[in-house]
């Protein structure tokens, strides 16, 4: 692995420990490196790589604002709320890569069984289909 995406996972690992509470960092790190962006560093064919990826992961939280992303969040992990014609507009805006990296860190912090983080994806998927169809 790229000497850039290891010091991008520790980045993106350190900011999540610093703002949401002691999460499982070789597991964030696994999850993330795994992600879509990270998968394209590795082969040479991303956009988004080395130190950026985090200024990427601010930017889809940003597209989103706090009123949508909490109720995208509400959505995929609880079921509970729809997603507005606007979230929804925002979240197309941010794009599927966002809205998947989003749920996967997400998953990785909430240290989600497997069995429970496919649900989350067919919920996840769910969301994003509905809005595109809106």
């Amino acid at each position: 692995m790229d000497t850039s995406i290891k010091i991008t996972l520790l980045l993106v690992t350190l900011f999540f420990v610093a703002t949401k509470g002691a999460a499982n960092q070789s597991n964030v790190a696994q999850s993330l490196s795994k992600s879509n962006e990270f998968q394209k560093c590795e082969n040479g064919l991303g956009t988004k790589c080395g130190h950026s990826i985090y200024q990427h992961l601010q930017n889809c939280e940003n597209g989103l604002g706090t009123k949508c992303g909490h109720l995208i969040y509400k959505n995929v992990f609880e079921s509970k709320t729809e997603v507005s014609k606007d979230c929804c507009s925002r979240l197309l805006t941010v794009g599927k890569d966002c809205h998947d990296l989003l749920t996967e860190v997400t998953i990785v912090y909430k240290r989600l069984t497997e069995k429970h983080a496919k649900e989350i994806w067919l919920k996840n998927d769910k969301v994003w289909e509905q809005c595109q169809t809106e």
